[in-house]
C-alpha cells in the first residue's frame, strides 16, 4: 500500500508539474507538436503513437459544438487544450464557475496496464468501449469525478482517459469520443 500511495502521489506531482509549465507555455500548433513528438514510455514504441501528438483542434475538436454541455447536462466553459510537456495532451471543459466539468487526456507517460495496477485499489469495474478494454473507476476520495479508461492498443499501449461528474457523463463521453479518436489513428 505505501508503494501504491507513493506511486500516486508521484505521479499527481508530476501532472501537476506538467500541467503547470503547460499554463505558461503557448498554444501554438508548431510549439505543441515539438513537445509532445518526443516522448518516452509507452508511446514511444505505440502503434497509435499519433495520436499523442493531438493539437488543440483535433483533440478539442473531438467533441462537436454543443456536445460538451449536453453531456454535462448544463453550460461549460469553452474548451480549454493542455500539452503536459511530454506527459500527454488534456482538453477539458470545466463548468462556467470553473468547477470539475468534462476531460479527456491521452497519456505518454502510462500504459494501459500500469493503469490497470494502479486502479485496482479503487472501486473499479471493466468492461469495453468501441471493442477496446475500458476500466470504469468510481468517484472517491482522491478524484472528484468519475473515470473512464481506454486502450488505444494493447495493454502496454497508450490510453485515453475520460473524467465527468457523473458516472453516466463519463461513460457518455468515452462512447462518443473513442470511435473519432481511432478513426484519426
Amino acid at each position: 500500500m505505501q508503494t501504491r500511495s507513493f506511486r500516486v502521489a508521484a505521479t499527481a506531482w508530476l501532472l501537476v508539474a506538467g500541467l503547470a509549465a503547460a499554463a505558461c507555455s503557448t498554444s501554438a500548433k508548431s510549439s505543441a507538436k515539438s513537445a509532445t513528438t518526443t516522448t518516452v514510455g509507452p508511446a514511444s514504441a505505440s502503434k497509435v503513437k499519433a495520436l499523442t501528438t493531438l493539437d488543440q483542434s483535433e483533440l478539442c475538436g473531438l467533441l462537436h459544438r454543443g456536445e460538451p454541455a449536453k453531456i454535462m447536462g448544463s453550460a461549460t466553459a469553452a474548451a480549454r487544450y493542455l500539452n503536459t510537456l511530454g506527459l500527454g495532451t488534456v482538453c477539458e471543459w470545466d463548468t462556467p464557475s470553473g468547477g470539475t466539468g468534462l476531460y479527456i487526456g491521452i497519456s505518454t507517460a502510462d500504459d494501459f496496464d500500469a493503469a490497470r495496477q494502479t486502479d485496482k485499489a479503487l472501486s473499479t469495474t471493466t468492461g469495453t468501449v468501441a471493442g477496446h478494454d475500458a476500466l470504469f473507476v468510481a468517484r472517491g476520495p482522491f478524484n472528484p469525478y468519475y473515470t473512464v479508461q481506454v486502450a488505444l492498443g494493447g495493454p502496454h499501449d497508450v490510453y485515453v482517459e475520460y473524467r465527468a461528474p457523473t458516472a453516466a457523463g463519463a461513460a457518455t463521453l468515452a462512447k462518443t469520443v473513442t470511435p473519432r479518436l481511432l478513426a484519426l489513428g
